[in-house]
C-alpha cells in the first residue's frame, strides 16, 4: 500500500536543477496520461493549476479543447485570463455558461445525482461542464492535487496564534454557549483550532462544523454523540508526521485526507455520473515522491505554487500568474439567500422526521453562517431526492 510517508528522504536534488527537474518529469507525465483511444479535453480555472497543465499539453503532439465553466456576476478577469492564455498556447477554448436562474434546479439535479449528501458547491460546476462535454469527450485532464503539492493554500502559512494556545481549554466550556453571540462562537471555535496542529488543519479544512454544532443539530446524546477525538482520529495524523517542516506536513495531511478523502471522490462521482474519466496528472505517483522527496531546505522554493509560476512565465506572459486563487465553485452568496436555503431545509422534511432539531437554525451561527446553512440546505436536497 503506497502513502506519502514513502517520500520521506528522498534524493537530495539540487536546488538550481529544480525547475528544470520539475519542467521535465511533468511533461513526461503529461504525455504518459494522454494514452488513450478517444479525443480528450481539459478542464480550465485560468488558475495556476490548470494553466500549467495546459502548458505541458500544448508542448505535446495532441489536440485538445480547454473548456472553462462561467458564472453569474464572476469577475470576467478570470474567464479573460483563461482565454487570453489559451489563445497564447494556440489553444482551442470553449465556455460553458452557468445562468443565474438555473441554479437551485441545477442545484437539485446534482443532489439527485449522488448517492450521499454532499456539502460543495463545486459540485453544481463539475456536473455542468461534465454534462456538456461529454458528448465529444470520454476523458479529460484537470489541475487537482497542484495545491497539495506545492503549497496552495493559504492556511499552510498561518501561524498558531500562543494565545488562544494558552486559552485552548476554554474550548469545552465555551462551545455550549456558542449560539448566544457571534464573538463567543468565534473564540470558541479560535480555541478549538489551537489545542493542537491537529486541530488546526481541521479547523481551516472543515470550519463549518464542530463536533459539539454536529450534536445539538442533530440532537444526538450519549454513545451516539460525536466527539472532538472521533474526528481527529478519522485523519491519523501520525501518518505524516515524518514530514518537517510544518508546512509540508500539512501539504501531507492533506493529500491523504481532504484531496484523497473528498477532492478526488467529488470529481470523480460527478464526472462519471456521465461517464467522463477525469486524469489528475500532478498526483502522478513519480511526482508526488519527487515533490514531497525534496530536502525541507527547499521548501521556499515551492511558497505558495512559486514552481508553478515559473514554469508558466517560461511559455506565457507573466500577467497569467498573477491573479487571485481559482477553482470550480459556484458563488452560492451571490445567486441564492440566506432566507432561500432555509425555506428549502424546512420543506425538505429533515425537520418533521426527527433528522434536525426544531431549532437548528439557531445553531447556524457565526462564524460562517452562511457556508454552514449552505451545507444543510446541499443535505435537504439531497434527503428530497432520496428519501422515498
Amino acid at each position: 500500500f503506497w502513502h506519502v510517508s514513502d517520500a520521506i528522504g528522498g534524493t537530495a536534488y539540487n536546488a538550481q536543477t529544480i525547475d528544470r527537474e520539475f519542467a521535465a518529469l511533468f511533461e513526461e507525465i503529461v504525455h504518459d496520461h494522454l494514452l488513450s483511444d478517444v479525443p480528450m479535453a481539459l478542464f480550465l480555472s485560468g488558475g495556476l493549476d490548470s494553466l500549467a497543465v495546459a502548458v505541458a499539453l500544448s508542448k505535446q503532439d495532441y489536440p485538445f479543447e480547454a473548456v472553462t465553466i462561467t458564472y453569474p456576476d464572476a469577475p470576467r478577469g478570470e474567464v479573460d485570463n483563461a482565454a487570453k492564455a489559451c489563445k497564447a498556447l494556440g489553444i482551442p477554448h470553449r465556455m460553458v455558461p452557468i445562468d443565474r436562474a438555473e441554479i437551485q434546479t441545477l442545484a437539485a439535479q446534482t443532489a439527485q445525482a449522488f448517492d450521499q449528501p454532499q456539502g460543495y458547491s463545486a459540485l453544481m460546476s463539475l456536473m455542468q461542464i461534465s454534462d456538456a462535454i461529454t458528448p465529444e469527450y470520454k476523458v479529460v485532464m484537470s489541475g487537482d492535487g497542484a495545491d497539495e503539492l506545492f503549497g496552495g493554500y493559504n492556511w499552510y502559512y498561518q501561524k498558531r496564534r500562543s494565545v488562544f494556545r494558552f486559552f485552548s481549554g476554554l474550548h469545552g466550556f465555551l462551545q455550549p454557549f456558542a449560539h448566544h453571540h457571534d464573538i463567543i462562537a468565534k473564540l470558541s471555535a479560535l480555541c478549538f483550532s489551537e489545542r493542537s496542529a491537529m486541530q488546526h488543519y481541521l479547523y481551516h479544512i472543515f470550519p463549518r462544523y464542530l463536533a459539539a454544532d454536529i450534536n445539538v443539530i442533530l440532537g444526538l446524546e450519549g454513545p451516539e454523540a460525536v466527539t472532538s477525538q472521533g474526528l481527529l482520529a478519522a485523519h491519523s495524523p501520525e501518518e505524516c508526521e515524518g514530514f518537517t517542516p510544518a508546512q509540508r506536513r500539512y501539504q501531507a495531511m492533506d493529500l491523504m485526507n481532504f484531496c484523497s478523502g473528498s477532492i478526488l471522490p467529488k470529481v470523480d462521482r460527478a464526472s462519471m455520473h456521465y461517464g467522463l474519466e477525469v486524469r489528475v496528472p500532478f498526483l502522478d505517483h513519480r511526482l508526488i515522491e519527487w515533490a514531497f522527496g525534496l530536502p525541507a531546505a527547499t521548501q521556499s522554493h515551492f511558497h505558495r505554487k512559486d514552481i508553478l509560476k515559473r514554469y508558466i512565465s517560461d511559455h506565457i506572459r507573466e500577467e497569467f500568474v498573477s491573479g487571485p486563487k481559482q477553482g470550480f465553485s459556484v458563488p452560492l452568496d451571490q445567486t441564492l439567500s440566506y432566507d432561500d436555503m432555509v425555506r428549502v431545509i424546512e420543506q425538505s422534511g429533515l425537520v418533521d422526521d426527527g433528522i434536525l432539531t426544531k431549532d437548528w437554525q439557531k445553531h447556524t451561527h457565526a462564524p460562517y453562517q452562511f457556508a454552514k446553512c449552505s451545507i444543510l440546505y446541499f443535505t435537504a436536497l439531497w434527503y428530497q431526492a432520496h428519501k422515498s
